[in-house]
C-alpha cells in the first residue's frame, strides 16, 4: 500500500508484533468488492494477520507514533490532562477480545459489536470496515475501569494525515464512537468508511490505519492523569475504486468494434 514506509516505522517503534487470538466473531470477508453508482468499489483489510483461519488485526506490545502524536496534541490543547505510557503488569492481551473485523462496500452494515449504528450509507460508491473490541478484566491485576483511546493515520489519494486522535472532537481523549463502559466489561465498535470523491475519477484510493489502546484515568486535584498501557490493536483498511464506462461510451465502443469487424470481413472476402 502507499503508506507502507510509515507503517513499517510504526511497527519497528512498536516492538514485537503478535497475532491476536479472537473468539467467535465475524472475520470475513477480508476483501469486499461491489458495484455502487458508477464505479466498482473494493475494500481490503490492512493489516490482516491470518490467525487460526480468521482474519484478525495485529496486537503489539510497544508504542506507536500516531497514538503519541495524537495524545501530545490533545494535552497541549487541554492542560488539565497529563499522560504517560506504561508497560502493563497484567496480561492485557488476554483481557481483549475482537468480536469482528471485516471489509464491506456499497452499503454499510450499521451494526458492530452489539451497537446499532445510525446514519449509515446505502447503494453508494463507498467502502469501509467494521471493527469491534471488548475488554474484560479477567487477568490478575487488570484494572476494572478503563477507557479506549484510538488514533489514526490516513492517505487520501496521496495526501497524508497522521497522528489524529479519534475522539469526535470532544473535550476528552476517549474514543468518540460507539462505546460502553462498566467495571466488568467495556466495549467499543467502529464502522469507518470513505465515499468516492467524483473529482478524483477515473480512480480513487484511500487508506486508514487505526490504533486502539486501553487507558486508566487518575484524577488528582482536577487534573486527569492518564496511563496508556502498551499493547495496542492495530487495524485498518484500503479503499479503491475503478471507473466503469458510461453506457454511451460502451455503445460507441461496440459500434467501433462492429465497424472494425465488418471492414475486416470485407477485406478478407476481397482477398
Amino acid at each position: 500500500m502507499k503508506m507502507k514506509s510509515l507503517l513499517l516505522a510504526c511497527a519497528l517503534t512498536a516492538g514485537g508484533l503478535l497475532p491476536l487470538t479472537s473468539n467467535a466473531g465475524i472475520f470475513t470477508p477480508a476483501t469486499a468488492t461491489g458495484f455502487g453508482v458508477d464505479d466498482t468499489n473494493t475494500s481490503t483489510l490492512n493489516p490482516n494477520t491470518v490467525n487460526a483461519g480468521n482474519n484478525t488485526p495485529t496486537y503489539f506490545t510497544g508504542q506507536c507514533p500516531y497514538i503519541t502524536d495524537g495524545m501530545n496534541a490533545f494535552v497541549t490543547a487541554n492542560p488539565n490532562y497529563t499522560w504517560t505510557w506504561a508497560v502493563p503488569a497484567f496480561n492485557l492481551q488476554s483481557d481483549l477480545t475482537v468480536s469482528g473485523y471485516y471489509a464491506w462496500v456499497v452499503t454499510s452494515p450499521n451494526m458492530v459489536n452489539g451497537f446499532a449504528l445510525s446514519g449509515g450509507i446505502a447503494n453508494q460508491d463507498v467502502g469501509g470496515a467494521d471493527f469491534g473490541l471488548t475488554y474484560t478484566p479477567t487477568a490478575a491485576g487488570s484494572p476494572s475501569n478503563i477507557f479506549f483511546i484510538q488514533a489514526y493515520i490516513a492517505n487520501r489519494n496521496g495526501v497524508l494525515q497522521g497522528g489524529t486522535l479519534d475522539n469526535g472532537g470532544g473535550g476528552t481523549p476517549w474514543y468518540g464512537g460507539a462505546s460502553s463502559y462498566t467495571p466488568a466489561v467495556s466495549k467499543m465498535g467502529d464502522e469507518p468508511y470513505r465515499t468516492e470523491v467524483e473529482a478524483q475519477d477515473p480512480s480513487y484510493y484511500a487508506s486508514f490505519q487505526f490504533q486502539i489502546v486501553v487507558a486508566v484515568n487518575n484524577v488528582v486535584g482536577g487534573t486527569n492523569n492518564l496511563t496508556l498501557y502498551q499493547g495496542a490493536e492495530w487495524w485498518g483498511y484500503d479503499y479503491t475504486t475503478a471507473d466503469v464506462p458510461e453506457p454511451a461510451a460502451c455503445a460507441l465502443l461496440l459500434v467501433g468494434f462492429g465497424v472494425g469487424t465488418l471492414l475486416k470481413l470485407r477485406s478478407s472476402r476481397r482477398a
